[in-house]
């Protein structure tokens, strides 16, 4: 918008996404959030009390 390089692109269809699943990868994504979490209690209370309260 600052450059205005694409006011006037037109849409010229829709493509099919079809997303795929690396199995491996989320189980080493979930490993690591687990280990990073892991001296936490309670996340969501953890959270709230950043935010300076309860959601």
């Amino acid at each position: 918008m600052a450059t205005r390089a694409y006011r006037n692109a037109h849409l010229l269809g829709f493509e099919e996404c079809q997303p795929a699943l690396d199995e491996a990868q989320l189980a080493r994504l979930v490993e690591r959030g687990a280990r990073a979490w892991r001296d936490v209690p309670d996340a969501s209370a953890w959270v709230d009390g950043l935010r300076g309260g309860t959601a």
